[in-house]
């Protein structure tokens, strides 16, 4: 059955405010992209260097003494997962949380306990029967250390207390503002990574670096720090990704609500003059009626 006008009107106002409130979102997105991509492009060389430092001194022997260096059969793996609070992003959410399954399947030998950040996917993974022992929300609003601590002192004693055997990090990468990336990091135990060009003379000999005042000062103040760090990189480049995606969707969603106006405006128009042309037939059968007559 064809729209009336008065239906095609009520359409075309509805899809305009959704137009409206579309545009504003991407707006808002991009403005708070400018901001998050600001701090992100400053803290990455900071998160590089740290994590180049820590994985330099893995290359003393002495190293695997201690806790958070020596590797361990992980039969118990803690996954944080970096979602966002809210949709209207693209498949933001849903990409990263297709990357945590794959990981799941991945992990089967080991029992797995969740860390959510982000309601969507703190709300999935207890919904689908994952078992999440802490979740951190609304995190989105302003971004810095402090937000980081609470989160890094929690998986720290969780592994220190023997909870979990590995800790794993997932999150977006920030690539483009039209790209993000899934990355799977190992955070704890801390890996020696070959090939860093400090961590050997030019012979292929280890280098005896002096640590002041002791290794045991120095790990008890680094460790912290560098979970910390990464875990602040990674709420960074998640958020960042977050915006970009969200601006990206909003864009969109705006051009599809231009073009379908255009086409509601285009039917609108054929239906009035339609309804016009009926009107002009009805007047002229009528006069030619009363002729007759």
């Amino acid at each position: 059955m064809p729209e009336s006008l008065r239906q095609l009107r009520r359409r075309i106002r509805s899809v305009q405010n959704t137009k409206q409130m579309t545009r504003a979102m991407g707006m808002i997105s991009a403005s708070k992209l400018r901001r998050i991509e600001a701090i992100l492009f400053a803290a990455r060389p900071y998160a590089k260097h740290f994590q180049d430092l820590l994985v330099r001194l893995t290359a003393a022997p002495q190293m695997q003494n201690y806790q958070f260096f020596a590797p361990r059969e992980a039969r118990r793996v803690i996954l944080l997962v970096i979602t966002g609070d809210r949709g209207l992003c693209g498949a933001f959410n849903s990409t990263i949380i297709s990357r945590a399954n794959a990981f799941l399947e991945e992990l089967t030998a080991s029992h797995t306990d969740m860390v959510c950040i982000g309601k969507k996917g703190s709300r999935y993974f207890s919904r689908y029967g994952q078992t999440v022992i802490r979740q951190w929300t609304d995190l989105s609003q302003r971004l810095d250390l402090d937000q980081a601590t609470p989160i890094a002192q929690f998986l720290l004693t969780q592994f220190a207390s023997g909870a979990a055997d590995a800790v794993y990090l997932l999150y977006t990468s920030f690539v483009t503002r039209l790209t993000g990336k899934p990355i799977v990091e190992q955070l704890l135990p801390i890996e020696a990574t070959a090939g860093l060009p400090e961590s050997r003379h030019s012979d292929g000999a280890e280098i005896d670096y002096i640590i002041e005042p002791t290794l045991d000062r120095v790990v008890e103040q680094l460790v912290p720090q560098y979970v910390n760090a990464r875990v602040t990189i990674a709420l960074a480049e998640s958020l960042t990704a977050e915006h970009g995606s969200r601006m990206i969707a909003m864009n969109n969603a705006t051009k599809n609500c231009v073009d379908l106006v255009d086409t509601l405006t285009l039917k609108l128009n054929k239906a009035r003059q339609a309804s016009i042309t009926k009107e002009l037939l009805d007047i002229i059968h009528g006069a030619e009626a009363l002729m007759k007559h």
